[in-house]
């Protein structure tokens, strides 16, 4: 009160807060203690190594841990895009084989233009195959399940970005825009920040570029 008086109607509530006081006390102690740890520490004798395990799941197959990508399907990185504005990788199973039952997609012409007209203009109906969320929405009772989601090109693309309205999550990153034929047209890789509806795909000219480079 006013005077400085304590008054205590709910010790159950009391507890919880002085408990949660003594482990954020302990915690911050713990940070502290590190942080001189590190302070310490001779930069000049670290060595630092980089480590990349890379694996996938197919379609309707059951993820329970990591090792499921790891294990079951390891890959490896054959190439990735030395463009800044690029956001490509290539990767190869290590079995170098495609299972037979899983669909391989076809390029939209050659990256530019299909008989002399764009590949993409505005208002273009274009699709989506992806894991938005990636597992979090993609595991079901019959495992994993792919999402099919669709919208229009909404700007007219240039050779860095094409815009779309197809609604994106984190984790959708890497999945193959369609035409209605089923081509690819573009890679997904980024969003507008905070907003679903416009999306940002690699144009295939630049897809097809890092696919087929040129050699020196």
């Amino acid at each position: 009160d006013r005077y400085g008086n304590i008054y205590i109607d709910d010790t159950t509530a009391l507890a919880r807060i002085t408990a949660r006081e003594q482990y954020l006390t302990q915690n911050g102690l713990q940070v502290k203690r590190m942080m001189s740890e590190l302070a310490s520490l001779d930069s000049t004798k670290l060595r630092i190594k980089a480590v990349c395990q890379l694996g996938l799941a197919y379609d309707g197959q059951t993820v329970k841990s990591l090792d499921d990508f790891l294990r079951k399907n390891p890959c490896k990185v054959v190439r990735v895009s030395n463009q800044s504005d690029v956001d490509l990788a290539l990767i190869k199973l290590n079995t170098s084989v495609t299972p037979d039952d899983r669909h391989i997609f076809e390029f939209a012409g050659n990256g530019e233009d299909t008989d002399g007209e764009p590949v993409l203009v505005v208002n273009d109906d274009v699709y989506m195959i992806g894991y938005n969320a990636g597992v979090v929405l993609a595991q079901t009772r019959n495992g994993l399940s792919v999402q099919f989601t669709s919208g229009k090109v909404t700007q007219n693309p240039d050779a860095d970005r094409v815009v779309y309205s197809i609604p994106t999550m984190q984790g959708s990153s890497g999945s193959p825009v369609l035409n209605r034929y089923g081509e690819v047209v573009a890679v997904n890789f980024a969003k507008l920040r905070g907003t679903d509806n416009f999306n940002f795909g690699i144009p295939l000219s630049a897809v097809h570029e890092f696919m087929h480079p040129k050699k020196k």
